[in-house]
C-alpha cells in the first residue's frame, strides 16, 4: 500500500498539489488584513505604505513588479515539475476501491478531523451568533452601526449577483487558455499568457482598484466607480484561482478520449460537449465556486471602487467592525456564511462518476 501511494497515487496527484500550493502562496502573497492586523511586515503593508501615507506611487508600482516576479517563479516551478509527466491512464479502465481500515488510527484521525471543524467553523459561528443576539440589545450610539433587514437583503443581492458574474465569466475565460496550455505544452506563447493572466491573484486587492480606476478615469470617467470597475477588479484578482482547477482538471483527462470520438465522426463541438465537459465538470464547478467564494469575501476593492448604493456584505461587515461594534457586524457575517455553506455542500455531494467507456456510449 504505502509504495502504491508513493508511486501512483502522489505523483497522479502532482496536477491537484501543484494548482493548490500556487493559489495558497499567491493569496499569502496579495493578503492584507491578517497581515496588517497581526503587524508583520510584508511587500503588501510596504506597498500601502508607500501609496497612503509617502504617495509615492512609482516606488509602489516597483513592489507591485517584484511581486509580480515572484508569481512568474511560481508558475515556472510549477511547469518544471509537470513537465515531460503523464497524468492519466493510457487505458481509461475503471477499478472497484477497497474500504481501508484505519484501526486504532481511527481515533487520532477522527480527533483531527474534529478539531478542524471545531476551530475553523464552530467556534467562529458561535461567536457571531452570540454577537448577533447581542446586537438586538444595543442602544444609543452603537445603533447607528447596524443594518435593517431591507438593507442586508439588498447588500446580499449585491454580492450574489457580482461573484456570480465574476465566478461566471472567469471559467469560461479559463477553459480555452486552459486549453492551449494543457494540449499544447510547448507552446511558450500559451504559457506566457496564461502566467501573465494569473499574476494578478499576487497584487493586493486595493493595488489593483487604484489601478483599475485610473486607467477608467483616463478611458472613461464615467466607470471609474462603478459595477463595471468593480466586476474587472474582481476578475484580474481571482482569474487564477479558474484557470488553476481548470488546468489541474484537464491534465487529467486523457486525450487519447478526444481523439477516439473525433476518429469516430464527432465534431470538436461535439466531443467537447459530450466527452470533455462531463469529466471536466467536478473541475469546473470547483474553479466556479472558488472564484464565486472569493469574490463574496473581497473588501479593499469593493470600498474603493463600488458605485454609490451598491454595498456588498464585505462593505457592511467593515462600516461596524473597523468602529469596534463587531455585534453590529455579526448579521452580514452570518449571512455570508450562510450564503457560502450550500456552495460547499453542493461541491462535497455533487460527484461525477463517468468511466471512459460510458462517456463513448
Amino acid at each position: 500500500r504505502f509504495q502504491r501511494l508513493v508511486k501512483v497515487t502522489l505523483p497522479l496527484l502532482i496536477p491537484a498539489f501543484s494548482a493548490g500550493t500556487i493559489l495558497v502562496a499567491l493569496y499569502v502573497l496579495s493578503d492584507f488584513g491578517v497581515v496588517s492586523l497581526l503587524r508583520y511586515q510584508t511587500f503588501v503593508n510596504t506597498i500601502y505604505e508607500q501609496m497612503s501615507g509617502r504617495y509615492d506611487y512609482s516606488s509602489a508600482a516597483s513592489l507591485s513588479t517584484i511581486l509580480i516576479g515572484f508569481t512568474l517563479v511560481l508558475f515556472i516551478f510549477q511547469e518544471n515539475l509537470k513537465k515531460r509527466r503523464q497524468y492519466t491512464s493510457p487505458k481509461n479502465r475503471a477499478c472497484n476501491l477497497s474500504l481501508f481500515k484505519l484501526g486504532f488510527l481511527k481515533w487520532p484521525a477522527l480527533f483531527f478531523s474534529c478539531s478542524v471543524v471545531i476551530i475553523g467553523l464552530v467556534l467562529p459561528l458561535g461567536i457571531l451568533v452570540y454577537w448577533f443576539i447581542q446586537s438586538f440589545g444595543s442602544v444609543g450610539e452603537a445603533a447607528i452601526w447596524g443594518t435593517t433587514a431591507k438593507e442586508l437583503v439588498r447588500s446580499g443581492i449585491n454580492s450574489l449577483s457580482i461573484s456570480a458574474l465574476v465566478a461566471t465569466v472567469a471559467v469560461v475565460l479559463a477553459l480555452p487558455l486552459a486549453y492551449w496550455s494543457v494540449r499544447k505544452p510547448q507552446s511558450m506563447i500559451g504559457k506566457c499568457l496564461g502566467w501573465m493572466s494569473q499574476s494578478g491573484i499576487a497584487l493586493p486587492g486595493v493595488l489593483i482598484a487604484l489601478g483599475l480606476s485610473l486607467v477608467f478615469s483616463r478611458a472613461a470617467p464615467k466607470l471609474s466607480f462603478s459595477v463595471i470597475a468593480l466586476f474587472f477588479a474582481f476578475l484580474v484578482h481571482f482569474f487564477a484561482q479558474g484557470l488553476q482547477m481548470t488546468q489541474a482538471g484537464l491534465a487529467q483527462i486523457s486525450e487519447k478520449l478526444e481523439e477516439g470520438s473525433r476518429m469516430l465522426g464527432c465534431s470538436a463541438l461535439k466531443t467537447f460537449w459530450r466527452v470533455t465537459r462531463p469529466l471536466l465538470s467536478p473541475a469546473l464547478s470547483t474553479a466556479w465556486i472558488l472564484v464565486f467564494l472569493s469574490s463574496m469575501r473581497e473588501l479593499p476593492a469593493s470600498l474603493l471602487l463600488r458605485p454609490a448604493g451598491f454595498d456588498p456584505l464585505t462593505v457592511r461587515i467593515w462600516i461596524a467592525a473597523s468602529e469596534g461594534f463587531y455585534e453590529q457586524s455579526a448579521a452580514p457575517a452570518l449571512l455570508v456564511i450562510l450564503l457560502s455553506l450550500p456552495l460547499v455542500v453542493i461541491l462535497t455531494r455533487n460527484k461525477y462518476d463517468y468511466q471512459s467507456s460510458e462517456i463513448l456510449k
